[in-house]
């Protein structure tokens, strides 16, 4: 039963590091210039997002990804011989 619980939670955190933080990042973590206003083209903003933020973004999504996994494996429960 304990090895369940862990399984599950470990699979809801792998999730929403995988699924749901990387969607919150590129609504929520906008680039903006410093001082005056400036138009940013659509690729200088996406290579300052990617420096800036996207980076980390990418990490924690592997790491929700290996979390999901080790959390199936630990949910999954053998049977007794």
């Amino acid at each position: 039963m304990r090895k369940r619980v862990i399984g599950i939670s470990l699979l809801i955190f792998g999730v929403y590091l995988a699924l749901v933080n990387p969607i919150f990042s590129i609504l929520f973590n906008q680039v903006y210039t410093i001082g005056f206003y400036v138009p940013l083209e659509p690729l200088s903003y996406w290579v300052e997002w990617l420096l800036l933020y996207g980076w980390f973004t990418i990490l924690l999504a592997i790491l929700g990804v290996f979390l999901i996994n080790y959390g199936y494996r630990t949910m999954k429960i053998l049977p007794k011989e």
